[in-house]
Formats: C-alpha cells, structure tokens, sequence
C-alpha cells in the first residue's frame, strides 16, 4: 500500500512540475515579446526610452513635460489596448481605444463616437489592471508611452471579451494632463 502512495505520489508532482512548467514558459515567451516590441522603438529612434516597474516594461515615445502622476493623481489620456501574441502590435489584436483614428485604422465600427473622448481617472479610486496601473504612474502631460506586461499583471485566466486568457498586455497611451 505504501509503495501505491509513492507512485501517486510522484505522478502528482510530475504533473504539478509540467504545468509550472508550461506556465513558465507562455510568460518567458511573453517577456520576450515585449522585449522585441521595446527594442524596435528603441532601433527606429534613439530617444526612445525604456524603464521597467513592477513588472511592467514601459516605453516612452515621446516625452511629457510638468508634473509626474503620482499614485494618488488624476490622469487624462487616449488610449489603444491591443492583446500580444508575438513580438509586435497588430490592429487585429486592439480589444480597446477611444482613440477615432486607431478605431479607424482597425476597421471598427464608428456608430457610436461617444466613445472618442480622453478618460479622465483618479488612480487611487480606479480599477486598472495592475500591469497598467503600475506603469502608468510617471507619466507626464503631452507624453506618448506603451506599457506592456505579461499575464501575471493583465486579465490572468480570465476570458474577458475577445481577449484570449493569460494574454500580455500593451496599452499604448496619449498623455492629455496629469494633476496631483
């Protein structure tokens, strides 16, 4: 009987170690596909800058000026949310934007344009995903940034819309203004 426990046992942690397995390597996979996407900004102009935060990679385009948004600000920005599944951003994998032109460009239907106007959040009262939350904090007026982060700081295992599970994240945000 003791030797039948063993072999459970065993077989339960090969599975266990199998699936940490996999697990770790979707986020490796996504690393690396952030990785790639901030590295092209960076080869196509030299004033790009990347910084990392909390497991966020975020990449700054082109810079803000004034004030940095601090944890307990209030942030004003366009936005376009895309789900990454290789090493570079596609329109057919934007799930979000009040952005007319980035719904334009992807083909969306532009019914209802009530949709394209900046969000104004307090950080500190909203819901954002974490991988968004913790790179936005920074950010300064008339700033251009794409944060990016993997499935630990996004949606995890949760299907959300046309969003496939454990899918990393970038936003691409327009800056509007920053108070604290």
């Amino acid at each position: 009987m003791k030797h039948i426990h063993k072999i459970i046992f065993c077989i339960a942690t090969i599975f266990l170690f199998a699936s940490c397995g996999k697990e770790d390597t979707a986020k490796n996979q996504q690393e690396s596909y952030i990785s790639t996407i901030a590295s092209s900004y960076q080869q196509k102009d030299s004033t790009v800058m990347v910084r990392h935060s909390k497991g966020s990679t975020i990449v700054t385009i082109t810079q803000g000026t004034g004030e940095e948004l601090s944890s307990g600000g209030t942030v004003s920005f366009f936005y376009a949310g895309y789900y990454l599944t290789s090493g570079s951003i596609s329109n057919s994998n934007l799930f979000a934007t009040n952005s007319r032109e980035i719904a334009e460009t992807a083909g969306w239907n532009l019914s209802d344009t009530t949709v394209f106007r900046a969000d104004t959040l307090n950080i500190s009262n909203t819901e954002l995903v974490k991988g968004l939350k913790n790179g936005i904090i920074g950010v300064k007026s008339g700033e251009e940034c794409l944060i990016m982060f993997n499935q630990d700081y996004g949606f995890g295992k949760k299907l959300i819309g046309n969003i496939p599970e454990n899918s990393a994240l970038a936003y691409h945000l327009w800056i509007e203004s920053v108070a604290n």
